[in-house]
């Protein structure tokens, strides 16, 4: 709230905002403040400039959160395909694994500077958390597929438990 209150001259747009929601057009906060189109834009862009206002698939933040979708998305309909036995023996056993490594590296990699710092930390260590959990998941399923027989038993345990931790992990998480 003190940085909020540094920024007086657009301290209203923010809160008109705020009062809207998480998420609103340039086209609904012009129809509800009291300013002109340009004081507008200005004001966008001293809250862009902070850090209290994003532009969708603008902040790295908002465009790894997208690409996590899907990233999911691939992943649910590819292993869906593999273990119903209609892609087996080619190489999209591959995918699922892949997308567990790619996604885990996109969470170790991914962070959070705009919050406070109480907030980025618990915040950074959950995403560790899920990184590692997916790109152990990943390895190991990996392992699963390229491994003969009874070698690929043991990562072929190791990944659902991962996938579980995550799912875990997913139920205490507050990004805000």
């Amino acid at each position: 709230m003190a940085r909020l209150d540094r920024l007086a001259p657009i301290k209203e747009v923010a809160q008109i905002g705020a009062a809207i929601g998480r998420e609103f057009s340039y086209e609904l906060l012009a129809a509800v403040g009291r300013r002109t189109g340009e004081q507008l834009r200005d004001a966008l862009d001293q809250l862009t400039a902070v850090g209290l206002v994003f532009t969708t698939l603008v902040a790295p933040e908002v465009l790894m959160h997208r690409l996590a979708v899907v990233l999911l998305v691939a992943l649910i309909v590819f292993e869906w395909r593999v273990s119903a036995g209609r892609w087996a023996g080619t190489r999209a056993e591959y995918v699922f694994p892949l997308v567990c490594f790619i996604g885990g590296a996109l969470l170790l990699g991914h962070s959070h500077f705009i919050f406070v710092t109480k907030w980025t930390f618990l915040i950074e260590v959950s995403h560790n958390a899920l990184g590692i959990l997916a790109v152990l998941a990943g390895v190991t399923r990996w392992l699963e597929v390229r491994l003969p027989g009874r070698e690929g038993r043991w990562p072929g345990k190791i990944w659902p438990v991962c996938l579980a931790l995550v799912g875990w992990v997913l139920l205490f998480y507050r990004e805000t």
